[in-house]
């Protein structure tokens, strides 16, 4: 069940980003490296667990100076149902790592 936190990390690699499919049976849709913090986790640390277990890479990341933030309170039930009791507003935490020029994305099976 998910939280009132969230991450995404924007990865560069010179001039590319990293952006990947999330696979047809988790609805095919686009989107940056991303997930939510497990219980006692720091933003930071959700962030670097997380961009090692979608693509593989093992990188610094650093908190992009911006603020993020979306509601739940518009949204159907079978969306609300995947939040925790109460969680209204998610805060989303934002990072940035720089891939070696060498490194290429090993993805997990949520992305294809």
């Amino acid at each position: 069940m998910r939280g009132d936190q969230e991450i995404v990390m924007v990865v560069r690699r010179g001039a590319e980003f990293l952006v990947m499919r999330r696979a047809p049976e988790r609805l095919g849709y686009w989107s940056l490296a991303a997930g939510g913090l497990e219980p006692d986790e720091t933003p930071l640390q959700a962030a670097t667990r997380e961009l090692f277990e979608e693509t593989g890479l093992c990188a610094e990341l650093r908190p992009l100076p911006v603020s993020l933030s979306y509601s739940l309170r518009n949204d159907p039930p079978a969306i609300r149902v995947r939040y925790a009791p109460g969680v209204e507003t998610v805060t989303v935490h934002a990072f940035v790592a720089d891939a070696p020029q060498d490194w290429e994305p090993t993805l997990d099976a949520e992305h294809d």
